[in-house]
């Protein structure tokens, strides 16, 4: 997660990080709240789907599944990747981000 600066920054490093953390609380519940609708909107298409016996709606479930599987791995990489240890893994899991996307 890349966050930039200005280059007149005038607050301290303290507020730097401050900031930093503020981002990083938005960006996990801005997730989070992603997952929740995610999974709302499966439910609901699964409902119809069942309803109606529509083609379209099983095929939009089915996109609705990828989108909730594909956020579960991006988020288990993100938390392996915060998980280093320098002597079991020399170059950082900072490889298996490629593997996320």
């Amino acid at each position: 997660m890349a966050t930039f600066f200005p280059l007149d920054w005038s607050g301290g490093d303290d507020e730097k990080e401050k900031a930093l953390k503020s981002y990083g609380a938005a960006a996990r519940k801005l997730a989070l709240v992603t997952l929740l609708v995610n999974i709302t909107l499966t439910i609901a298409k699964a409902v119809a789907s069942y309803l109606s016996g529509s083609l379209s709606i099983i095929s939009s479930l089915v996109d609705s599944l990828v989108d909730i599987t594909s956020g579960v791995v991006i988020w288990l990489t993100a938390r392996a990747i915060k998980k280093r240890d320098p002597y079991l893994y020399p170059r950082g899991r900072t490889r298996l981000e490629p593997l996320a996307l």
